[in-house]
């Protein structure tokens, strides 16, 4: 008689929020197999020269984190933390 095994709990997905220097999510095959991929102009519609605060709001209010090559993020971020 066989015996069941117990399930594994499915981790959750990782919620990665592109900026627009990235290209569409499904680009990133490998990673939209691990992860729940966005993208700020082709999911949420958002211009390009859109402020970093706004993108930065929008994520943290959808639970996800930005990628981006921004280095003005890391500052935003700390002020951010700092805040709270």
């Amino acid at each position: 008689m066989r015996t069941k095994k117990p399930k594994q709990k499915k981790l959750p997905k990782f919620r990665l929020l592109l900026d627009s220097a990235f290209g569409k999510p499904q680009v990133f095959k490998k990673i939209t197999k691990k992860a729940s991929v966005k993208h700020i102009r082709h999911d949420f519609n958002l211009a390009p020269e859109t402020e970093d605060q706004e993108i930065y709001t929008l994520a943290s209010q959808k639970g996800m984190s930005v990628v981006t090559l921004d280095l003005g993020f890391k500052k935003l971020a700390k002020q951010n933390a700092e805040e709270q």
